[in-house]
């Protein structure tokens, strides 16, 4: 596989007085030589578990991504504490996945008896605008409140042909259009305030969507229209200088990704394929934390996640096509508790790690192909250790060694085996701290290769799983301009982009 990426970024900042300012920011990403040649072999056992057949696909894949986004800010200060801003985003998205797909097809023992090949070439193109006015007063403890308006369309299109008798010919059935618009109304307020030992913080999200997902090729029209409310309570109580608990309950919406509600079917080979869903609904999530911090420097989290509607990938057999089918859609309910423990500890003066562990069980349920309902749940574990070293006196010159492990866990159907990783990295300062080169060599021994498997009613299938996370990287970075000129940009990413 090769790959070659290309990400720039242009920012202007301008303070009219010491009142207002302004920022503008545009991003560029493009992917154009995005490829990959894979070669998946499939064996088909009987019920004695004995060799049937079997076939090999070879996979040609290009999939450029390009898109181009822009923001602006603007900030006013009212007063000495108080500040009212507003921003707005726009981004243009494009990606085109082109796949050339053949396949060999044998029987125990023997030479290839037949050999297919098609071709598909799915376009989309996705359109994202935001505009948000937020308003904040420290006066007597912090209120913080805000509208926002959040506008999505996208278009997909899917052109599929197979070859007959070495000819390219349009396949109908599997030819097809997917329209997609959104339109998302919120607005937030929030209280915070500290009384002696205690800090508080309240607030309330309210959310109302409209949304029409068309599958012009099928005339399957799906449009809801739904206001939902999200509130949240924080709590922290200082009882010593080395002591403090806290309690917080969260209830937060999250929407699938928009290729997600894609209908379209994306072949991995000639009886695999993957496919959304154009009916998806909003996962709701409720989030219980129990906090305590000792020292400041040991944290522990205590915490319960129910997700209702959750929308994740599973898998079934479709016995009467020959089918195996990965679905992306919602489940029943996905719920988790556990224990999860951080800290940063000095050992020596050119020495430092970042420690983290975690405990839980997780648990999900949903309904299989039979229309029985089934449960996947298991314990998992997860570690992490991040150690930074200063290898010279003027702390410019730096290495790091960091690993993590996660064990085996559960998604929907799948039961996903344990993986881990090592990686290194070298930072050299240069240029008065301005410049910085740095040498990153990640996922050392491929410690991330998985076994998924699904077994469930008269399911059972598996398969292994790589995702080439092995890299080394070599680079050299820069800080033009003003280093004591304040960013007021807002560089994380919007709801909306998060989706693409």
């Amino acid at each position: 596989k090769s790959l070659e990426q290309h990400s720039y970024r242009l920012q202007a900042t301008y303070e009219l007085d010491s009142l207002n300012s302004f920022s503008f920011g545009t991003t560029a990403f493009y992917a154009p030589k995005q490829k990959g040649k894979y070669e998946v072999p499939t064996s088909i056992f009987n019920g004695n578990n004995q060799l049937d057949s079997s076939y090999v696909t070879r996979i040609n894949r290009k999939d450029p991504v390009k898109s181009v986004s822009y923001n602006f800010l603007y900030e006013r200060k009212l007063s000495e504490k108080q500040k009212l801003s507003f921003n707005s985003d726009f981004t243009n998205y494009h990606n085109a996945e082109n796949q050339n797909i053949f396949t060999q097809f044998f029987l125990p023992q023997e030479n290839p008896y037949r050999e297919t090949r098609f071709l598909s070439d799915n376009q989309q193109g996705i359109k994202l605008f935001s505009a948000q006015a937020d308003y904040v007063n420290e006066t007597n403890g912090t209120i913080e409140s805000g509208l926002k308006f959040g506008k999505v369309k996208a278009k997909s299109n899917l052109n599929f042909k197979d070859e007959i008798e070495g000819e390219l010919v349009q396949n109908l059935n599997r030819t097809s259009e997917f329209l997609y618009d959104e339109s998302i109304f919120a607005g937030y307020f929030s209280f915070a305030k500290e009384f002696g030992k205690w800090s508080l913080k309240a607030g309330v999200r309210g959310e109302y969507t409209e949304l029409t997902g068309n599958s012009v090729t099928t005339s399957e029209i799906n449009e809801q229209k739904y206001f939902k409310l999200f509130p949240t309570f924080y709590a922290l109580y200082k009882y010593s200088d080395d002591n403090e608990i806290g309690f917080s309950y969260g209830k937060r919406i999250s929407r699938p990704q928009y290729s997600r509600l894609n209908p379209f079917r994306s072949y991995y080979n000639n009886y695999s394929y993957f496919t959304g869903d154009p009916n998806l609904l909003p996962t709701i999530t409720h989030n219980l934390n129990l906090l305590y911090t000792l020292k400041s420097k040991y944290n522990f989290d205590l915490f319960y996640r129910l997700e209702k509607n959750p929308s994740m990938e599973i898998s079934y057999q479709d016995y009467e096509t020959n089918n195996l089918v990965y679905q992306f859609t919602n489940i029943e309910k996905d719920y988790a508790f556990g224990l999860e423990f951080n800290t940063n500890l000095n050992f020596y003066d050119w020495w430092e790690a970042g420690l983290q562990a975690g405990f839980s069980y997780v648990e999900d349920q949903f309904q299989g192909v039979d229309g029985n309902f089934y449960k996947n749940g298991r314990p998992t574990y997860n570690g992490s250790v991040n150690n930074r070293f200063a290898l010279n006196k003027k702390k410019d010159f730096n290495g790091e060694v960091n690993f993590y492990y996660n064990s085996s866990s559960v998604q929907g159907s799948f039961v996903f085996t344990s993986t881990t990783n090592l990686s290194l990295a070298i930072r050299k300062k240069v240029f008065k701290g301005k410049g910085e080169v740095f040498g990153i060599f990640s996922d050392i021994y491929r410690g991330q290769k998985q076994t998924v498997s699904t077994n469930y009613g008269n399911q059972s299938s598996s398969f292994r799983y790589y995702d080439d996370t092995q890299s080394f990287r070599i680079g050299f970075k820069y800080d033009f301009g003003n280093q004591k000129l304040e960013n007021k940009s807002k560089e994380n990413q919007t709801e909306e982009q998060k989706r693409l």
